[in-house]
């Protein structure tokens, strides 16, 4: 099993864009002044590919061979806290949690991916969710959020309301938790339960179902 750690010069770079395979994901803030990338490459994995284009870092999975017995690669990577940018994460299969974060607009799109996103703060978020759970717990204030799952659940938990949700659940519908006096409007189809008391509407949340239902409540 390939071992990788490689410290990424990371001044002036506006984008990080991580197009991952397999494996287990985690994505962390870290006081270092660069980013750095730890890895333990499965048996299918022959190499990381990390690469700087313009104001842009691109790291990418390079598979090698299908072997009988799959052992699964694990990647740390620590974000500075002075990074407040963009973040963007492809990944197929495994899981991806990422913790403590403070970011201008993160888009993640997975296929068999359970994710965990907690604690972090952003101007925009965008998740396209596959076959797997989604859990987001935020504790600081939350920016716009645009959130698609084709089959997984979403577990939603909200502290703090800053800006509007277009939510589009998938075949497990989503439980979502907010505050009694969260600043918002709830507008959702006959498959969503809004039982959660509200506040002042400042922003608006859209809730639309497939073949889960979509239930919000106060915690």
């Amino acid at each position: 099993m390939k071992k990788v750690e490689e410290v990424v010069f990371i001044e002036h770079i506006e984008n990080l864009n991580f197009n991952i395979i397999e494996g287990s994901i985690t994505v962390y803030e870290t006081n270092h002044e660069n980013m750095v990338i730890t890895a333990d490459l499965g048996n299918c994995v022959k190499d990381l590919n990390i690469r700087t284009q313009g104001n842009q870092i691109f790291v990418e999975q390079k598979l090698s061979y299908l072997p009988i017995k799959v052992s699964s690669s694990k990647l740390y990577i620590g974000i500075p806290t002075t990074y407040e940018n963009n973040l963007s994460i492809k990944q197929f299969t495994g899981k991806l949690q990422i913790n403590q974060l403070c970011l201008k607009n993160v888009d993640i799109k997975t296929n068999v991916v359970r994710v965990v996103i907690n604690d972090v703060t952003f101007q925009h978020l965008n998740v396209k969710n596959g076959n797997s759970n989604c859990t987001i717990n935020l504790k600081g204030k939350s920016g716009n959020m645009d959130i698609r799952s084709l089959v997984g659940k979403l577990n939603l938990t909200v502290l703090d309301i800053g800006g509007n949700l277009d939510f589009k659940g998938g075949n497990r519908g989503g439980l979502i938790k907010i505050p009694e006096d969260a600043p918002v409007k709830i507008v959702g189809d006959n498959k969503c339960f809004i039982e959660a008391k509200t506040g002042v509407q400042n922003y608006e949340w859209i809730l639309k179902s497939n073949v889960g239902k979509i239930k919000v409540v106060n915690p």
